[in-house]
């Protein structure tokens, strides 16, 4: 897009930057939907790696979103900040005439909603928001916030049932105004990733992918992963991501002496090459709203074993209620195993044994691993394309309306 037609109803993403995590691919990816369907697309943005960045379409304007915001500064002094952000980002709507704004992250919510002016204002929620308020306890994460501000907006849309759930039950929010959206696989673009070819010495290859940060915990997969070796010698590991964990999982997984059976690859724009060798994507986050990384895994057909964590992965890989347990248990995509919990490089948990069961019985059980596949594949269909793409056109024509 190369000239700005004044024609065209105007959409504003709100994203700190375009790179490193599912939120922003999810941007990218729905700025092509709205661009295809006849709007015109800004993104404001404090920084822009255009060499790593996720492809987008649309007009990149660099905004200053402010770190004025601290657990340590009173609830005025936070406010007041916040509002100093808000009146300097309502010049920013007016001057380019933003018809939408949509806002991704806590914060830049706040932001969008307090720089309201004529515009429709759409809130997205990839959180699971008690977990991060309990955490953080940022001011943010305030339930008088969530109360009396989130209530302005034109609508809130939340990537699973669980986030919505966790708003409604732990925020005070009412659901007349929130909506369900998943977020989107882009099929046209992993279709082309999994044609790449990627040569590994193993046919027993099991898949990480996310950032390097404490919430994805991924030293819970280098133990499970020291007990699968003990069965499949040849077996690897590709840790697809990067982050401020990076150096410590390495020095771990050379303390565990299975570093030689470890791929750290770092940042990839390009997953599905990965997926295409993978037997199994493996995850063991604290949380996960909706991970992105699951649902293209879902449509490459690779099973995923994931920890049984607050948020929407079991809503993704499993059609039935089923009952938290001690041990994995099948699912329709997968195997969902206990909640990972601790930090150890010596010490191995009893969860972290399950989850290297759970990993050698996809190995072993060929048969059963063939129908998981299968299962993957057709779990994959809420998140293509043309299923996103309406639910949101849909929600774009009701708010305008």
């Amino acid at each position: 897009m190369s000239t700005i037609d004044n024609n065209k109803k105007r959409i504003a993403i709100l994203i700190p930057d375009l790179h490193y995590g599912g939120v922003e691919r999810v941007a990218g990816d729905l700025s092509k939907i709205f661009c295809e369907n006849g709007y015109e697309v800004y993104f404001f943005v404090e920084k822009l790696k255009r060499n790593k960045s996720f492809s987008y379409m649309g007009f990149v304007k660099k905004v200053h979103f402010g770190k004025g915001i601290s657990a340590e500064k009173t609830f005025m002094q936070n406010l007041s900040n916040l509002i100093r952000q808000a009146v300097y980002l309502k010049k920013i709507k007016r001057k380019y005439k933003i018809d939408i704004a949509i806002s991704f992250h806590a914060y830049i919510n706040l932001i969008n909603i307090l720089s309201k002016d004529k515009e429709k204002i759409i809130l997205t929620i990839h959180e699971v928001t008690s977990v991060n308020a309990a955490k953080l306890q940022y001011f943010f994460y305030n339930k008088f916030i969530f109360e009396k501000i989130y209530k302005k907006a034109s609508r809130v849309v939340c990537v699973s049932e669980y986030c919505k759930k966790d708003l409604c039950a732990h925020m005070g929010m009412k659901d007349n105004n929130i909506q369900v959206i998943n977020n989107i696989v882009d099929e046209q673009r992993l279709d082309l990733e999994l044609q790449e070819d990627l040569y590994v010495e193993s046919e027993n290859i099991i898949v990480s992918v996310g950032r390097l940060e404490m919430d994805k915990q991924q030293w819970h997969i280098l133990h499970a992963f020291k007990i699968v070796l003990s069965k499949y010698a040849d077996a690897r590991l590709i840790i697809v991501g990067d982050g401020e964990l990076k150096e410590y999982l390495c020095n771990m997984s050379e303390k565990l002496g299975i570093s030689e059976n470890v791929i750290f690859t770092g940042y990839q724009k390009n997953v599905g090459k990965y997926l295409k060798k993978a037997k199994m994507l493996v995850m063991t986050s604290e949380t996960e709203a909706l991970p992105c990384a699951v649902a293209e895994a879902l449509y490459a057909g690779v099973p995923i074993v994931a920890s049984d964590c607050k948020g929407g992965i079991r809503e993704m890989i499993s059609e039935r209620e089923i009952q938290e347990k001690k041990t994995w248990q099948y699912v329709e995509g997968g195997i969902l195993v206990p909640e990972q919990h601790g930090r150890s490089v010596s010490n191995v948990t009893e969860e972290e044994k399950e989850l290297a069961n759970a990993i050698i019985e996809l190995m072993v059980n060929k048969e059963q691993w063939n129908i998981v596949s299968e299962n993957c594949r057709r779990l994959s269909k809420k998140y293509q394309k043309d299923n996103i793409e309406r639910q949101w056109l849909c929600l774009l024509n009701e708010i305008i309306a």
